[in-house]
């Protein structure tokens, strides 16, 4: 064997020990960058992940909020759908921070986060989401019409930017951080359009009695509340289904799939989920010694 040289030696260490273990990682890093397959192999990684996440995210969440309530008072809460896609991601964070729990206590299936989970995403989502298209929308036409000068003295700007803008970019981080499930689009667009449908009758009401919360609101004629809230559910359906594409595209998912605990089941029971009877007879009693 020809020993190798010095020169040869030094480049077979750095190769061996420093090149190998950065193309190594950058091609982890790569594959990591889809949380399915990141998932797959670091779950416990993802786990932490998104404990920490909606541990952080929910502390924000209620700051906020406290902030809202003593400075602002309750009765902001019911007319405004910035308050009401504010409570609904305060909600989900603290539903999935609580599922987290319960996962790590060995209380819940780690494999799923459930129904009420994936209804209180896609909710939050699109409130959240329409929340920050419209507000800013507007906001770039005039500002006077959701957010005048004035306003600011007792509503200030991080709070403002935190309610109309960071909500949003939470709530889409989510999509990353933890396996979302679709629900089917029926439920989806029951869920979005039913509690869209609510607020619009409430703020019918509020307008009635001369209470629109926001300034636009009461310059726009009978037509033009028509032709704005069609526009919105308009928007809601894009939302709802880009929602379900990202899902697809990140996670490969359709709908929830059934708990661990039935899928066993229905393996065990031939895939039915039916029990069937067993495939080895029952011995026959033994014969009586005939007695000589």
């Amino acid at each position: 064997v020809i020993p190798l040289s010095r020169a040869r030696k030094l480049l077979c260490y750095f190769k061996l020990h420093i090149f190998s273990p950065i193309l190594d990682f950058s091609q982890v890093f790569r594959v990591s960058l889809s949380p399915r397959h990141f998932a797959l192999r670091v779950p416990v990684a993802m786990a932490m992940l998104a404990f920490s996440y909606h541990a952080i995210v929910l502390s924000l969440d209620i700051y906020v909020l406290v902030w809202v309530l003593q400075n602002l008072g309750w009765q902001v809460i019911a007319p405004m759908l910035t308050m009401w896609g504010h409570v609904f991601h305060t909600v989900y964070f603290l539903w999935v921070f609580v599922q987290d729990i319960r996962m790590a206590l060995d209380k819940a299936d780690p494999t799923t986060y459930g129904r009420t989970a994936e209804k209180l995403f896609t909710m939050t989502f699109v409130l959240a989401t329409i929340v920050g298209i419209l507000f800013w929308g507007i906001y770039a036409v005039d500002r006077d019409l959701v957010l005048p000068p004035d306003v600011e003295k007792y509503y200030p700007g991080y709070i403002n930017m935190y309610q109309h803008g960071y909500v949003a970019v939470l709530i889409w981080i989510e999509l990353y951080v933890r396996r979302v499930e679709n629900l089917s689009l029926h439920s989806d667009i029951t869920t979005s359009f039913g509690l869209a449908g609510l607020y619009v009758v409430w703020n019918a009401y509020l307008g009635y009695t001369g209470n629109f919360p926001y300034p636009f609101q009461k310059i726009l004629p009978l037509w033009g509340h028509v032709i704005f809230d069609a526009g919105a559910f308009g928007v809601l359906y894009c939302l709802i289904m880009f929602k379900r594409f990202c899902v697809l595209r990140f996670h490969g998912s359709g709908e929830v799939p059934p708990s661990t605990a039935s899928k066993a089941r229905k393996l065990l029971n031939g895939g039915t989920g039916r029990s069937i009877p067993s495939a080895v007879p029952r011995s026959a009693p033994p014969k009586a010694k005939k007695i000589l």
